[in-house]
């Protein structure tokens, strides 16, 4: 009578084993889309402030002296770097497989600094006549 208690017993552990091992194939399948998923908004919260400072440079830059104009961008949590050098704008962000370029082009030539500060900011685009000067609005 004994082995039957103990062979029900074993075959209870068995089962639990196997529920365990597809349990854990899914909880390594949901983490791993979770983590893309992310770094797929950070990249495109990337794309749109890069267009949104390039299309607000145009802008600024068609209207001439004194134009200015204020833009609303998010920067995304792994943001590395962010670069504007004559017409284009770079965010350099993180990713898993190391790091992704975003960039915008402008008509207008800009100058200016934007910190690598992720979070929601005003962005201050003001036409100098020849150039465009980008920087965090205050």
């Amino acid at each position: 009578m004994r082995p039957r208690k103990a062979q029900a017993a074993f075959e209870y552990m068995v089962l639990i084993g196997i529920a365990l091992v597809i349990l854990l194939g899914f909880v390594a399948f949901s983490y791993n889309w979770t983590i893309s998923s992310q770094e797929s908004l950070a990249i495109s919260a990337a794309e749109n402030s890069a267009a949104k400072i390039a299309d607000a440079a145009n802008l600024v830059y068609s209207q001439g002296y004194p134009a200015k104009t204020r833009v609303l961008i998010q920067i995304p949590y792994n943001i590395q770097q962010i670069s504007i050098q004559n017409t284009t704008i770079t965010f350099v962000v993180g990713s898993g497989g190391g790091t992704t370029d975003v960039f915008a082009d402008s008509k207008a030539p800009m100058q200016g600094s934007i910190v690598a500060q992720p979070g929601n900011f005003f962005i201050a685009v003001q036409s100098f006549g020849d150039y465009v000067n980008v920087s965090r609005a205050t």
